[in-house]
């Protein structure tokens, strides 16, 4: 597997790497695993090894905010999809479901990135409803990492208007709801979550949860298929050109 990792380091500097480069390479990585005689443990394991996040890698995996860089958050990690898929299976929903990322946040040390995981489990809800505590109230279990200098002043051009972050992100219609609760995923029943309620997020996940997250995420890849029918490229400029400032 080495020879794949020293293929792309050959083949491309740094500046050269794009999320979708950085996403089709893990691909052929992950293909190459799991044609290999070993046991299901011994692949699951060496993907994990040689995987490498395509998120914060230019193109799909950037959006800017006037001068401020956010980068994507996955919303199906390769940890998360290796522990709820078959592994025959594991390649397909890669595929299918990383190819296009919906989740911004500024880039920085201590991010909600980063933050979110660790606090909620990287549950998407927990953390959308999180954020919209804090833009109502300015409490929240994140509130040091909305506080960062980067976030704060990415917040403050939204005027912490929490429908219009997820505006800007083009998901709005996919989390809350006409009045900007944000829909509670684990029911998945139109029930929404209490801003007012520091919700605990735990790593593991049911089945349903991670299931409604694909959904949400075929919603999401559906609607971009209408837009921009076959033409990832074309929709890419087009997020380019139209989110470079506020």
């Amino acid at each position: 597997m080495v020879k794949y990792t020293q293929k792309m380091e050959r083949q491309y500097s740094y500046n050269d790497l794009t999320y979708d480069l950085v996403y089709n390479f893990e691909l052929e990585v992950m293909e190459t695993i799991l044609k290999k005689d070993l046991s299901d443990d011994q692949k699951r394991s060496l993907i994990r090894h040689f995987y490498c996040d395509p998120d914060s890698y230019p193109g799909k995996g950037r959006k800017m905010r006037g001068d401020i860089l956010c980068t994507a958050d996955g919303l199906l990690s390769i940890k998360r999809i290796l522990e709820m898929e078959k592994l025959e299976d594991v390649v397909g929903v890669y595929r299918k479901y990383r190819k296009t990322p919906l989740i911004f946040f500024p880039s920085q040390q201590g991010s909600i990135n980063q933050s979110r995981a660790t606090v909620f489990g990287d549950k998407i809800d927990l953390t959308l409803n999180d954020l919209r505590r804090y833009c109502i109230y300015r409490e929240g279990k994140l509130k040091d990492a909305y506080e960062l200098p980067k976030t704060k002043k990415w917040l403050e051009s939204f005027d912490y208007n929490f429908g219009a972050i997820l505006d800007w992100m083009g998901i709005k219609d996919l989390f809350i709801n006409q009045d900007g609760a944000v829909y509670d995923i684990e029911k998945s029943d139109g029930s929404v979550l209490d801003p007012q309620v520091e919700y605990q997020g735990g790593w593991v996940w049911s089945k349903d949860y991670y299931e409604h997250i694909k959904d949400i995420i075929k919603k999401y890849g559906s609607r971009l298929s209408i837009l921009s029918p076959g033409n990832d490229e074309t929709w890419r400029k087009g997020q380019d050109s139209n989110l470079r400032g506020y």
